[in-house]
Formats: C-alpha cells, sequence, structure tokens
C-alpha cells in the first residue's frame, strides 16, 4: 500500500477505537454491537496473569448480537460509568491492508447501586478485518498485565485467583453473588447458565474478593 493509503487505514482503525469508547461513554448498546463481526468468539483471560490460553473462560461463545446487546444493557441499567479512559498504543496493518490489530490501555471504572466498584484495568489486543468497504472487530485479547516497560495505563490490574471449587461458583461481594460482568447473578439467568457451562468458578480479586472483569 502506498503511505497516504496506510494512513487513511490507520484513520480508519483509530475511528473504530473511538466508537467503541463513545459506545461505552454513552452506555449505548446497540452501538456496541454494531463494532463486531458476526463470526466474532470472544474468549478472555480470568486475571490480568493468566497469558496460558488454556486457562482462559469462554461463556460468551460466538458473537450474537440479541444476546451481547441484552447482556451489556444489563451492566448499564445496574452499574454508573464513574471514568472511561482509553489510550491507542500501536496500530499496526497488514501487508494487503484488509487486516489491522490494535493495542489499547484500558481503565474502565463502574460502581453499582450499593457502591461497589468493577474495575477494568489493563492492556487489549483487538483484532479487525475489512468487511467490503467498513472495519468489523473480529478478535479481542486481554485484558493482560505485562512486564515491566509495557505496563498498561493506571498499573497494575486486579490480581485474581482461582476459586478452588470443581464446579461454576459466585465471587462473593457484600454478601451477594455477582456473575462474571459483576452483577448480581439474579439480573441474567442466561450469562449464569453460560458461566455455568464453563465448568469453572468466577475468579476472585484478593482486594476484596470482587469478580474479575469479564468483557473490555
Amino acid at each position: 500500500m502506498a503511505q497516504s493509503e496506510v494512513q487513511v487505514r490507520e484513520a480508519e482503525i483509530r475511528a473504530m477505537i473511538d466508537r467503541e469508547t463513545a459506545a461505552w461513554d454513552s452506555k449505548d448498546a446497540e452501538a456496541l454491537v454494531d463494532l463486531f463481526h458476526p463470526d466474532m468468539i470472544w474468549p478472555w483471560p480470568p486475571d490480568a496473569h493468566s497469558h496460558d490460553p488454556a486457562t482462559w473462560l469462554f461463556p460468551w461463545g460466538r458473537y450474537d448480537r440479541d444476546r451481547w446487546r441484552a447482556d451489556w444493557q444489563s451492566l448499564f441499567d445496574t452499574h454508573v460509568l464513574v471514568h472511561n479512559r482509553r489510550q491507542t498504543v500501536k496500530i499496526t496493518l497488514s501487508a494487503e491492508g484488509d487486516g489491522a490489530f490494535a493495542v489499547v490501555d484500558v481503565d474502565t471504572l463502574w460502581r453499582d447501586e450499593a457502591g461497589r466498584d468493577f474495575h477494568w484495568l489493563g492492556r487489549a489486543g483487538k483484532g479487525y478485518t475489512r468487511v467490503g468497504d467498513e472495519w468489523k472487530l473480529i478478535m479481542h485479547i486481554g485484558l493482560l498485565q505485562y512486564p515491566s516497560g509495557t505496563e498498561s495505563m493506571g498499573g497494575a490490574y486486579h490480581d485474581c485467583q482461582d476459586d478452588q471449587a470443581g464446579e461454576a461458583t459466585s465471587g462473593r461481594q457484600g454478601g451477594s453473588d455477582f456473575d462474571v460482568m459483576g452483577r448480581s447473578r439474579d439480573i441474567s439467568p442466561p450469562l449464569r447458565s453460560r458461566q455455568a457451562a464453563v465448568g469453572r468458578g468466577v475468579r476472585r480479586d484478593r482486594s476484596g474478593d470482587a469478580p474479575c472483569p469479564a468483557l473490555r
């Protein structure tokens, strides 16, 4: 690609990242689901130190517009967005100009009606594919914490540990059960069912036994 075309494509990816940030800022679930490729799948690490994919969780499965939108809407309906700070670290384009990979530092803090915080903090990798004349998000890695010198914005991310139970259990926060998105488990039965299918417990944060982030 000519340098001018590279610059145009990079600007398009920045615009995609900005659209996602704006969707979180406005708590717009419809705008979020517009970003995704229909073939996207979304596993995530249970904590910021789990770089081994063999430990990752997969309750969200393949993209389903209605299901994903409903789960995010549930988060928005039960939490206040305290802040959402995102910094694009790097954008890399394929030689053909039909794929892109962006590295984004994320610091997003949610708070529920009881004043309990739900913090997404770390570094994400986002993969984009070009479909016709537009881009779609098709891959997501993280959030993860990396060695010194490559720290993400805000420094250390929640340090979580396994719930040692052999079957899916809840994280406890103030005596209430919460799912992997930090919500009361009676709010989202579909997500609870998907969590149970994973066959692993919600990870717990040592600094207050809060569930680790599910989506970023």
